[in-house]
């Protein structure tokens, strides 16, 4: 109900949520900024139909423009760095969103992705966003992501972005394929064999493509270091050995080092027995910032440094 915040919903693209939808009418009116009538309408149907048909409104994220609120995980050392949208919009057609990636090196990223088209300009396309958004989730280092796509989708695969030559060592076990870059490490699983495939819009560039022939694809991901390992090898020994089990759009990994995950399409993410939540932790939880999703006030501090920052509305301009 703030003008100012306005502004920012409207640069985020979202016009037609719910929470916001009166905001942007009193903008418009005020401002007299027209923004896509029939694009607001064709939308606000959609809602009137949600309520005729279900009583409410069931589902609030029918633009897939709109970047509204996600929920994101991030863990990081040393050596690597894995971060996650914890069930974003599963099933849903996607846009620019990249649910996931490892990150080991400027070279050396790790991402799955549906494309959405074969070529390098739409939005989404070959590598950049998803036709159709997976359900992923992550707990500390480990992540399980499931493409679940329409068999006659006109790309019915999902596939890694894995670029070998970034890596000082690969590996390739059974189902996994392993990799390292410095003391980084990395497992990728894939539930459906793998092939690998060059850049194709470059043959002669480097392979970077490992991609599963199947429009559902459940896909498991590990990362270690040296600090937590005693080599490469061992680490491939230990994940590669790891019981992985895939029954429909269900999902078990029995990580050595955090345990047994159970995960789904339609069910919550489980650690050693216990369900971790993934949409109701704060919006900053981490050692330098503790703050509520809601909040307008941040303290960050890292030893004796210290800053604050006060986005309150004064009750004058309110």
């Amino acid at each position: 109900d703030n003008l100012e915040d306005g502004h920012l919903y409207w640069s985020i693209q979202d016009y037609i949520h719910e929470s916001i939808y009166d905001l942007a009418q009193q903008t418009r009116q005020e401002f007299g900024v027209m923004l896509y009538e029939d694009y607001l309408q064709r939308y606000y149907q959609v809602w009137n139909w949600q309520v005729q048909q279900y009583g409410r409104i069931v589902d609030r994220n029918i633009d897939c423009h709109g970047m509204t609120e996600v929920h994101i995980q991030t863990y990081r050392t040393a050596s690597y760095m894995l971060s996650c949208a914890q069930s974003y919009r599963p099933g849903k057609p996607g846009y620019q969103q990249h649910p996931w990636q490892a990150t080991l090196g400027p070279d050396a990223v790790v991402f799955t992705n549906h494309p959405g088209s074969n070529d390098e300009t739409a939005r989404p396309n070959f590598w950049a966003g998803n036709g159709i958004l997976p359900r992923a989730a992550q707990h500390e280092h480990v992540l399980i992501c499931i493409h679940h796509v329409p068999a006659d989708d006109p790309f019915p695969f999902s596939h890694a972005y894995f670029p070998r030559d970034a890596f000082d060592q690969v590996i390739e076990r059974d189902q996994w394929v392993f990799g390292r870059t410095g003391d980084g490490y990395i497992g990728v699983y894939s539930q459906h064999p793998l092939r690998w495939r060059a850049d194709q819009y470059d043959p002669a560039h480097p392979i970077i493509e490992l991609r599963a022939e199947a429009p559902t694809n459940a896909w498991v991901v590990e990362l270690g270091d040296a600090a937590h390992w005693s080599s490469f090898a061992h680490f491939v020994d230990a994940v590669s050995g790891a019981a992985v089990a895939v029954a429909g759009l269900e999902v078990s990994y029995t990580s050595p080092s955090i345990g047994r995950m159970q995960f789904g399409w339609h069910t919550p993410l489980h650690v050693a027995g216990e369900q971790v939540d993934l949409h109701t932790y704060p919006r900053f939880d981490n050692p330098y910032c503790q703050a509520d999703f809601a909040a307008r006030h941040y303290h960050i501090q890292h030893g004796d440094h210290m800053y604050s920052l006060d986005f309150a509305v004064p009750e004058t301009e309110a």
